[in-house]
């Protein structure tokens, strides 16, 4: 007689890790876009760099969330409300500027927005009686955030005093690898 119990220990196996690797990456994660490095003179300029590009994306940089030294920034929510259930939000943007190994003067950084739905049907637009749902990834917001911070860096057909200026390697002399050189950077999630 035949006993469906080791396809039963198979299946209570199997299934949970595949259906693990079904879950989408744009619901809540904290993890954001990632780019392999960019070079920089120091870390503080690239934090510069980083709160920069959150002020010109319409986040304001909290600063007493934020630190230099870890090389973290953390924005103030962003409300977006509007007249009607569901169509307005906030966003909260987050970046870490890290240091890759092994790399003198390079830095990743990686950018993280989530967005949180207003889901209050009688007063939308009240931020008080706001009902916020579930938080989702912005990865458009993301890129922009992260692309702003690495082109304050990238100096491609940039004179000699503009590289020297910034610490970029002169003109021809750059690894084939350093972003402005015409090779495409390769990201991470």
């Amino acid at each position: 007689m035949h006993t469906p119990l080791p396809r039963l220990r198979l299946a209570l196996v199997l299934v949970p890790l595949l259906l693990g690797g079904c879950q989408s990456g744009g619901k809540g994660d904290p993890a954001g876009l990632v780019s392999e490095g960019f070079p920089a003179p120091d870390k503080s300029l690239v934090f510069d760099a980083a709160m920069e590009a959150m002020r010109q994306q319409g986040f304001t940089p909290d600063s007493s969330a934020s630190s230099e030294a870890q090389g973290l920034i953390v924005s103030r929510y962003k409300l977006v409300l509007a007249p009607f259930s569901g169509q307005g939000y906030r966003d909260k943007a987050t970046i870490r500027i890290a240091e890759v190994p092994d790399r003198p003067s390079y830095y990743t950084v990686e950018a993280n927005v989530l967005r949180e739905p207003n889901n209050n049907l009688t007063q939308p637009s009240n931020p008080i009686a706001a009902e916020w749902g579930g938080a989702t990834r912005v990865e458009e917001h993301e890129n922009i955030l992260r692309s702003r911070v690495e082109m304050r860096f990238s100096a491609p057909g940039a004179s000699p005093a503009f590289r020297k200026d910034r610490g970029l390697a002169p003109a021809g002399a750059a690894p084939d690898h350093e972003l402005g050189t015409g090779a495409a950077p390769t990201f991470t999630k």
